[in-house]
Formats: structure tokens, C-alpha cells, sequence
């Protein structure tokens, strides 16, 4: 008997195992080499030659972009003039600064009413949503991106000679208000959204989470909680900085931010640094760009009530798109990472990240009406969001509201 022969075999299965497990790796790489230089062409060579057509997504609800040649005009109607006034002055704050070199280069601009608007270089470069769905970059190549874009802020906004002390009533004039508003706003545009705010619970996926208005209520009269919400310093910041509003040329850090707000919910140009973390938790854990890009499933049980109660909305809402939600993760992972370990001068940033990260989905779906069901994903995504805040920093307050509204502990 060959006592060699059972080895050899060993051997021969090992080695188609180790071949096995190494294809998809290979296959990847190679899917990976081919979307770079795919996207690369398409992106920086050949939309150079279309000198009328606007690659970037730089569209708004009261603007109009039109591109000629290597410049872009954006232009506002009356209802939008103010917000572009304040963009405007925004960018010319910093036209003498570091920060210039990643803001868009404006040649002229008006900012007198009825003729407001800007003419900047057009930048042939993808926004960054469209490199992480196409997987243009590879994920190390994202990854310095982002840590680029965290040190613009750190270096060049959220500085002392940029920065106020928060006035007292912060939280109710940054937050708390806006909510109130844009729910008004919401009901007397969209009558039928009444019927997801009504009861005191509402269940997501089968599990029962409190409702958006019963956290919020509880919240206004709990002096702890609206005491950490309230940073110590607000600052200069961009407001809107979700990976729509990121074009990136080829170097790592070749970087043009987009459409800021300019001024914060409150009138000032001052905003908690949290707001711009919170804008990429929103995209990034939240997945903003999938909710736009209708890349989910949603689905709406007939509502349940007994005797006289309110019925309890629930529905099933489910993201389709499995791979980019991993990637979208796993930079947010990384965000999240390097806040928590280098930012630490700005208190409990995370804290009151993702507090807005919720508030910004609950106070924006008055935007999203043109679609029922994005409208509604919207407002279920800040009500997960809010619960999840809640139980993490707050747990003791959530036990008593789920006891509160006779929800048994173990179903929330």
C-alpha cells in the first residue's frame, strides 16, 4: 500500500480549495480594475467633450444650472433667492482662505433681488455617490477621501475664531421649531400623512417603535436631555455635505463641496459641528442616496385598532440594494471611527449627530412629497433613528415612555 497516495490527494483537494477560495477574490479585483477604467473615461475624458450636459447633481428645488462650455450658471426663482444669497456669501467668505481651493471658483455673481445668481468653473468630476455605486475607487482610495474631507472641516470651519457660544435656547430654536414647522407644513400639503402620526407607537418590520411625536413631546420639558443637545460652541460649517455635494477629481485630494446652506434653521451663519457629521451619518448609515434612488421595498399592512383607539400604522421597509448598503457601512463605519477618536474637543458630537441625523429625515419629508412612498421611507427612517437614540444615551427615559404608552418592554 502507498502510504504517500491519502497525502497526495490531501494535497491535490487542499490545493483546488485554496484556488476555489481565491477566484472571487481574483473576479472582484479584475471587476474592480475594469470599473476604474470604465468610469475614469467616462467621468474625466470623454464628458469633457460634452460641453452642454451637467454631470454633476447639482440641481435644487428653486435653482436652474445651465452649463456652457467650462462654466456653470445657477440661477434662482423668487422663492429660492435667499437661500442662493446665502451660498453666495458663503463661498466669497472664504475666497482669501485655505478652504478656497475646495470651494467652487465664482467669476461673477448678483445677489440684488430678482436677479440672483452665480457663474462658477464647471468641474468635469463625479460626485462621490456616484463613485461608491459604481465602485470607480477602490474602498482604501474612499477611505482617504473621507479622511481628506473630515480634516477640511477640523482645519478650516469648526475653528475658535469661527465659533460663538451656543445661545440658550439652541435646541428649541435649531431643532425643535424646524420640527414644528415642517410638520405643519407636512399636514396642510399632505393630509393623508396624518394617519402615520396619530398613535403613540408604530410598527417597522414587526418590531414596535414610539412614534416621532411621542419622543419629541417628552423630550421638550426633560432639562437633561435638552442640556446634551446643546453644544458648548456653534460654528461655520457647510450644512448640507452628503456625498451628492462632493465632486472628486482624480487625486484623493482634489476635492469641490457643493451647494452649502450658508445659514443654519435658526438665521445665523452658526451651526452645532454636529450638523455636518450628521449630514454624512445621514448618508452614509441612513442611506439617504438609496431613498433616492428608490433602491427599497416598502409595504403598508392595513393600520390596527381596537374599540375607540388609534390605529397603529405598520409597514415593512426594506433597503434592495444589499451591496451598496455594505459599502455605504462601511464608510460610515470609518467616519464614525475617526470622529470618535479625533474630535473629542466638541463634547458628545456623536451624541447630538445622531439626534439630527434623525431630525434631519423627520423635517425633510416635506420635500419628498412627490412620491408617497419615499415621503413615508423618510419617516421611517427617522423614527428608527430617534428610537435608537433614545434606548443608546437616554435609556432610562425610554423604559418610562414605552411604560407610559402600555408597550410591554420586550416588543419595543
Amino acid at each position: 500500500m502507498n502510504i504517500n497516495k491519502p497525502r497526495k490527494i490531501f494535497k491535490k483537494r487542499l490545493l483546488i480549495l485554496e484556488r476555489n477560495s481565491l477566484r472571487p477574490k481574483v473576479i472582484n479585483n479584475i471587476k474592480l480594475f475594469l470599473n476604474m477604467v470604465h468610469y475614469f473615461l467616462d467621468y474625466y475624458v470623454i464628458n469633457s467633450f460634452r460641453f452642454n450636459e451637467i454631470q454633476n447633481d447639482l440641481g435644487a428645488s428653486f435653482t436652474t444650472i445651465t452649463r456652457h462650455n467650462n462654466t456653470l450658471i445657477k440661477r434662482a426663482d423668487a422663492a429660492g433667492e435667499a437661500k442662493l444669497i446665502d451660498e453666495i456669501l458663503w463661498i466669497k467668505r472664504f475666497e482669501n482662505t485655505g478652504l478656497a481651493g475646495n470651494l467652487p471658483t465664482i467669476h461673477r455673481f448678483s445677489v440684488e433681488p430678482g436677479s440672483v445668481f452665480y457663474e462658477m468653473r464647471y468641474y468635469n468630476y463625479p460626485n462621490l455617490r456616484r463613485i461608491i455605486l459604481s465602485q470607480m475607487n477602490a474602498s482604501f482610495f474612499i477611505r482617504m477621501r473621507l479622511r481628506y474631507l473630515l480634516e477640511i472641516m477640523h482645519t478650516f470651519l469648526w475653528i475658535p475664531e469661527n465659533s460663538i457660544p451656543a445661545p440658550d435656547d439652541f435646541v428649541i430654536a435649531e431643532h425643535l421649531n424646524k420640527y414644528d414647522k415642517r410638520f405643519s407644513m407636512l399636514l396642510e400639503k399632505a393630509p393623508w400623512f396624518s394617519r402615520f402620526l396619530e398613535s403613540a407607537t408604530i410598527m417597522v418590520n414587526g418590531e414596535a417603535l414610539l412614534n416621532a411625536h411621542t419622543i419629541i413631546q417628552s423630550i421638550r420639558g426633560n432639562d437633561s436631555i435638552m442640556a446634551s443637545l446643546k453644544p458648548e460652541r456653534v460654528c461655520i460649517a457647510h450644512g448640507d455635505i452628503h456625498s451628492n455635494n462632493i465632486l472628486c477629481g482624480i487625486a484623493w485630494s482634489n476635492m469641490i463641496l457643493l451647494d452649502c446652506r450658508g445659514k443654519s434653521n435658526s438665521g445665523t451663519p452658526y451651526f452645532d459641528p454636529a450638523y455636518d457629521i450628521a449630514k454624512l451619518f445621514h448618508d452614509f448609515r441612513s442611506l439617504y442616496s438609496l431613498i433616492e434612488l428608490h433602491r427599497y421595498s416598502l409595504f403598508h399592512f392595513p393600520d390596527t385598532g381596537t374599540g375607540g383607539s388609534v390605529a397603529t400604522p405598520s409597514l415593512e421597509f426594506k433597503f434592495l440594494d444589499k451591496e451598496a448598503q455594505e459599502r455605504f457601512g462601511t464608510y460610515y463605519r470609518y467616519i464614525r471611527d475617526i470622529v470618535s477618536k479625533d474630535f473629542v474637543e466638541y463634547g458628545n458630537l456623536i451624541e447630538r449627530a445622531e439626534f439630527i441625523e434623525a431630525m434631519l429625515f423627520l423635517t425633510m419629508i416635506p420635500l419628498h412629497l412627490r412620491l408617497k412612498d419615499e415621503a413615508i421611507a423618510c419617516y421611517l427612517t427617522g423614527v428608527r433613528r430617534l428610537n435608537e437614540w433614545l434606548g443608546t444615551y437616554h435609556p432610562e427615559h425610554l423604559k418610562t415612555l414605552i411604560s407610559s404608552v402600555g408597550l410591554p418592554e420586550e416588543q419595543a
